[in-house]
């Protein structure tokens, strides 16, 4: 009977936790900020070490504030996709704002506007 009642109550979750990894978050912004023309998607993935459907994900639903997308092809089905950090968020980088400063901010903003569509 002990081994039902640990299929019932599991102590300790598997996996990954969820939610978004801040290092490698951190790593793809670096990756952009050292390349102001931008990259291709792929290349990115491959600098940061990092799967290129998480370095998209991130992009789509993280990064979306701090980059310009460029997609060569339909939506549907892009062909090339050069992703490069926009202007404004390049500047304060150079004027010294950290990465971290960046995400923060970008977090902040982002729980105002879900508290404001409630």
């Amino acid at each position: 009977m002990e081994a039902d009642s640990e299929w019932q109550n599991p102590v300790k979750k598997r996996g990954r936790p969820s939610g978004v990894d801040h290092r490698k978050l951190v790593a793809i912004i670096k990756i952009l900020a050292e390349n102001p023309d931008g990259l291709w998607l792929r290349k990115i993935a491959q600098k940061a070490r990092v799967h290129p459907t998480t370095v998209s994900n991130y992009i789509d639903k993280v990064l979306r504030p701090f980059v310009d997308d460029i997609i060569l092809g339909s939506d549907e089905k892009p062909i090339i996709r050069v992703i490069r950090l926009k202007s404004s968020i390049m500047r304060k980088i150079h004027l010294g704002m950290s990465i971290q400063e960046l995400i923060k901010t970008s977090q902040i903003i982002r729980n105002i506007g879900k508290s404001e569509q409630k």
